[in-house]
Formats: structure tokens, C-alpha cells, sequence
């Protein structure tokens, strides 16, 4: 039996600021059905999920009411398999009325938690529990209006309800802080002008995309802005923002004072080697020297000191090859740095299905930037955020930044001397190599709400060495 109680905490925002709230797109509905969608696509209207499966939050019973999806919105299972951190998505529907999301797995629809132990949890009503992936998420994107113009979404939500004049000079700011260089790789790349989708940001977009622009989520849809190179640029900007950070925060950390007896010196030397390494390749794999060393090696990385601090959980993965895995396909998590974080405790080969990495990929050059350009303007921006290097073939046919990652991905295998800390950044390339028969990659994660190592917060925020504060203006 699923442990209803557990299931049902106060409401709480989702692992990641949607674009617009998911939740929107579905609603409980009278009558009952057993049906539920065997393909991907939950049409518009169709019954996706028994509202007995995840039980009463409240004192009126909820039974025989089904869940239906809006017909402003699109709604689709979206496959979670094993060790995929996070396990929800920012697209994730919350349940109306509870704090939880539809989760399937083997024809039965259950409940995955958003929280605290049960935080991507899948349980279904048979009793069995999926910690971390193993099933598919329910998720939802209401569609959104592509022009200043009106349309069939006029009336759509944005997910805060005010702030929105500080929204705007925060992102004027942003966008008038790129520099003549970035200004100049935008155009190469994009073959569009900077300056008119400068205007284009300020002028025409609509309060609900300037929010969304400044969230972590890892797409706005919009036809007309990304037509003219949105969210190329706002890839750039973001990472201008985190190296900003980064840097600051390990300057302020060179100026304390040192504690020689403790080998300040070294340790400072040390750290700016590996901040150094850090950005140019995008991952550090080391001896793993205990949760003190990593929390100190987190807050480099992350470019601040409000981060989880240790002693950390570890949790035991266990990934085995599964026919059709989308983690197979070499892709980015997101268009902003993503800090994650693995232990390896024994040697593993490519017989294992080896986490696979391109080496400074997540870099802004021309190549990338051009790939970045035209896949967002592709329908599968929309069903699948985390770009998928060879996602849309046309794209990938004429794209040089796809031939050189194919050219230089490498698995990244264990130290040989043991327990080996891996931190990558999942903006670069990477992928899951699939494995022989018989064969398990064996790691340990950080447990919880972490987004796989370090949470996902504003990517645009300022450093260290700025206040700590959100840039305003």
C-alpha cells in the first residue's frame, strides 16, 4: 500500500522555477476510468491518472475524479530512468490540491514525491517504491504565446504575481552588460543582429517571458525572440554571470588571510589550479579526500558559501544498460552551468557503460553558439529542454560543434587508486555509454533535493565578491 500520509506535506515550489506552472494544465475532473495513455502523448481532455491512486489530502473525498489535461496545454509521460538527477523535471505536473506528482511504471500510475524522503520517489499502488528513476513523470507545458500580439493564451499565467518593473531593469542590465567580444561571437553565430533583439527584449516581450528569461529553467519557448537568437543569448549571458561569480568569490578567498600552519599558501595555489581547470574543462576528477574537502571544493565551483554543508549522505547507484535509455544520447542539461557530483569506489571500464564528457564543451565558442541558435528554434527544444546534441537531424548534419564532440567525448573512468570524486559541469556534453549484458556502473550520490550535486538556483545571480545579492540593476 502507498503511505498516503507521507504523500500529502504542505505545498512547496518545485525543484526548478517553471516557465509557467505546470499544474495548470491539468485538473480533476468527474467520472473515472481505468484507461490511462499507453503512448507518449496525453492528448487534451483524455483521463491520465485516477485521483484514488494518490488518495484524500483533505476531508472531502476526491473518488470517482480523474485527472485531465487542459486543452491550452500539452501534457506527455516523460521517461526518468536510473540514476537521472534530478528525477524531476522543471516541466513535472503537481498534482491540484497535493503536493506530489503522477509518476507509471509497468501500467500502474502512482504518486512521486517532491520533498524529503520521498523526494523522487515513484510509488505505486501495488506497494513498490523507484528511488531516482525507473519510471515516467507526468509533465506539462501550457503553450505559449509566440507575439506581442494576443493569441489563444492571452489569459495565461505567469508564476509570480508582481515584481515585474524589477524584472525589466534586471534584464536591461543584463543584456547591456554583454561585451563588444560576446556581441560580436551572437552575430557570427546567429547571423542576427544584437542590437534589434536587444530592442526586441526590451520593448516587445511580455512580463511572463521576461520572468522566464531570468529563471533557471532550461527553456522559454517563444518562436519570433528565439528566431532572433533569445536564447543563444541568454546562454552567453549566463555564463558570463557564473564566471563572474566564480572569480570573484575565489579573489575574495586569495585576499583573507592565510593560515600558514594549515598551509594557507598551498591551499590557495591549489584552488586557483583547480578553478583554472574547472573552467576550462568543465570537471574535476580527484581523489575523493573526504566531505570536508568537497564542501570546500563545492563552494569553489559554485562561486559562493551558501551551499549544503557536510557530513553528506551518499547513496549507492546501481545503473544497468536498458534498451532505448535517453541518457545514451550525448546532450546538455542545460543552457547554465549544472554542478553534479559522483564517487567511484571501484574501477570501471567501458564495458561498465562509463560516464561520458566532452572536455570544454560547455564553453561559449562559435560552434556551440551556433548549434545552441538553431536547435532552439526546433520543435524538440520544446518536448526535451536538456538539448540533445543529435536531437534534430538537420541541425547535426551541418553542425561543427557536433562532429568535434563526437571526435573528442571521453569516458571518464576511476582513478586507480579507489574512491574517485567526480564534478562535473552537465552544460558541456555528455551522455551514458551504454553497457555490456551482465555489467553495472556502481557509484554514489549526494541524497537529496540537490539537483545531482549543487541546486539549481538563479543562474544570473551575483557573485561573492558583488554582495551575494541578485543583480538589479
Amino acid at each position: 500500500m502507498l503511505r498516503r500520509r507521507r504523500l500529502c506535506p504542505p505545498q512547496v515550489a518545485l525543484l526548478v522555477v517553471p516557465v509557467v506552472a505546470a499544474s495548470e494544465c491539468v485538473r480533476w475532473t468527474a467520472g473515472s476510468s481505468s484507461l490511462f495513455p499507453s503512448e507518449d502523448e496525453a492528448l487534451p481532455g483524455s483521463v491520465v491518472f485516477e485521483s484514488d491512486v494518490a488518495g484524500s489530502c483533505s476531508s472531502e473525498k476526491k473518488k470517482n475524479r480523474s485527472l485531465a489535461a487542459e486543452a491550452h496545454c500539452d501534457v506527455w509521460w516523460r521517461p526518468v530512468t536510473d540514476d537521472v538527477i534530478p528525477p524531476m523535471p522543471e516541466l513535472a505536473v503537481r498534482l491540484p490540491e497535493y503536493d506530489v506528482g503522477a509518476c507509471r511504471r509497468g501500467g500502474q500510475v502512482g504518486v512521486v514525491g517532491f520533498r524529503g524522503d520521498d523526494f523522487g520517489v515513484c510509488r505505486v499502488p501495488d506497494g513498490r517504491a523507484f528511488d531516482g528513476g525507473g519510471f515516467d513523470i507526468l509533465q506539462a507545458r501550457q503553450r505559449l504565446r509566440t507575439s506581442g500580439g494576443g493569441g489563444e493564451n492571452e489569459e495565461r499565467s505567469c508564476v509570480s504575481k508582481g515584481g515585474f518593473d524589477r524584472r525589466r531593469r534586471r534584464l536591461s542590465a543584463l543584456v547591456d552588460g554583454v561585451s563588444a567580444e560576446d556581441r560580436g561571437a551572437f552575430e557570427r553565430s546567429t547571423n542576427r543582429s544584437f542590437e534589434s533583439l536587444a530592442t526586441a527584449l526590451r520593448d516587445d516581450a511580455d512580463d511572463c517571458y521576461v520572468e522566464a528569461f531570468l529563471s533557471p529553467s532550461r527553456f522559454v519557448p517563444h518562436d519570433t525572440l528565439n528566431a532572433d537568437g533569445a536564447h543563444a543569448l541568454r546562454t552567453v549571458v549566463a555564463r558570463r554571470a557564473y564566471e563572474r561569480r566564480v572569480t570573484a568569490y575565489h579573489d575574495a578567498q586569495e585576499e583573507a588571510p592565510q593560515d600558514e600552519e594549515h598551509g594557507g599558501e598551498n591551499r590557495t595555489r591549489t584552488r586557483t589550479l583547480l578553478l583554472s581547470s574547472w573552467l576550462r574543462e568543465g570537471i574535476l576528477v580527484l581523489d575523493y579526500a573526504g566531505d570536508a574537502e568537497l564542501f570546500g571544493l563545492l563552494r569553489l565551483v559554485a562561486g559562493e558559501d551558501d551551499i549544503p554543508a557536510p557530513p553528506y549522505e551518499w547513496v549507492a547507484r546501481e545503473v544497468a544498460s536498458t534498451e532505448g535509455d535517453p541518457q545514451f544520447a550525448a546532450h546538455v542539461d542545460s543552457f547554465a552551468t549544472v554542478v553534479k557530483v559522483w564517487r567511484f569506489l571501484a574501477p570501471l571500464d567501458q564495458r561498465h557503460g562509463p560516464f561520458t564528457f566532452v572536455r570544454g564543451s560547455q564553453a561559449i565558442t562559435d560552434d556551440k553558439l551556433r548549434w545552441v541558435f538553431d536547435y532552439s528554434t526546433k520543435d524538440q527544444a520544446l518536448r526535451e529542454p536538456s538539448f540533445r546534441l543529435e536531437g534534430n537531424a538537420d541541425v547535426a548534419r551541418s553542425s561543427p560543434f557536433v562532429a568535434r564532440c563526437k571526435d573528442t567525448a571521453e569516458a571518464i573512468l576511476p582513478l586507480s587508486n579507489g574512491d574517485t570524486l567526480v564534478v562535473a559541469d552537465t552544460s558541456a556534453v555528455h551522455f551514458r555509454a551504454p553497457a555490456q549484458p551482465g555489467f553495472l556502473r556502481r557509484s554514489l550520490r549526494i541524497k537529496g533535493d540537490n539537483g545531482g550535486g549543487l541546486p539549481r538556483k538563479d543562474p544570473f545571480r551575483r557573485g561573492f565578491g558583488e554582495g551575494g545579492a541578485p543583480l538589479e540593476e
